[in-house]
């Protein structure tokens, strides 16, 4: 059916390179595809003011802050982060107190379910839930770094939107996310693998980059922003028109 109803339209827009390939992949093979990446409002991500989160939740100075904002569903690789964390706990090279605490916002999908997996595992004291947001700036700039443990992806704005602000991020190499984070000092993991994700968490707390992500973040700001995104859209529409 998809098939079917993709033939009858005059062009079709993918927004990464990943998605490109999948879609011819999946069998629609067109010489029109028109490829117009993501893009944000750069703008945006320059205001936003750092709140004190560790103060708002009574957690301890000497804790890194790490943020999950991903839907709680299988895709956005929320349960390999508690794995991640899981070996972690159990490194005995490890000091536990030196453990990040991640902060969750947001609600919905597999939530309870998730959280009880923590508990059960005996992680509560490393994930604090927080209620969906829509203070993106303040809140990531108020972070040490974003987890983004995605399976797949099409071209995730979130992890612009880190870079954009100078965050650090640590991310996977899903499809979509790789191409956003390619040509950044963001820690990269093999998508699915919770080892990979622990050896990414264990190199930010030995060295966070942060100036990298700092010198970074001009560049994200001009690779990102939504103009260049929709001049492309206009070019589009307006060679459909002259097609006409």
């Amino acid at each position: 059916l998809l098939k079917s109803l993709l033939k009858q339209v005059d062009r079709i827009n993918t927004v990464s390179r990943d998605a490109t390939i999948n879609l011819k992949e999946f069998g629609i093979e067109r010489d029109d595809i028109v490829l117009i990446e993501n893009g944000i409002d750069v703008e945006y991500f320059k205001t936003g003011e750092m709140e004190d989160i560790k103060s708002a939740l009574n957690i301890e100075k000497h804790r890194k802050l790490m943020g999950f904002f991903g839907r709680f569903m299988p895709e956005k690789g929320f349960r390999v982060l508690v794995e991640a964390f899981n070996l972690l706990f159990h490194d005995s090279s490890i000091d536990n107190d030196t453990l990040p605490i991640v902060v969750t916002y947001g609600w919905g999908g597999f939530i309870r379910e998730e959280y009880e997996y923590i508990e059960q595992l005996g992680l509560s004291k490393y994930f604090v839930q927080q209620p969906a947001t829509n203070q993106m700036p303040t809140k990531i700039k108020s972070l040490n770094v974003v987890a983004i443990p995605s399976l797949t992806e099409a071209c995730p704005l979130l992890a612009m939107e880190v870079l954009c602000t100078k965050v650090p991020v640590i991310g996977t190499n899903c499809n979509g996310l790789r191409e956003v984070l390619e040509g950044s000092p963001a820690f990269v993991a093999q998508v699915g693998s919770a080892q990979s994700l622990k050896e990414c968490i264990v190199s930010f707390l030995v060295d966070d980059h942060l100036s990298q992500f700092k010198e970074y973040g001009e560049t994200a700001r001009n690779r990102f922003d939504v103009v260049k995104s929709s001049h492309k859209l206009k070019m589009t529409y307006e060679a459909m028109m002259s097609n006409d």
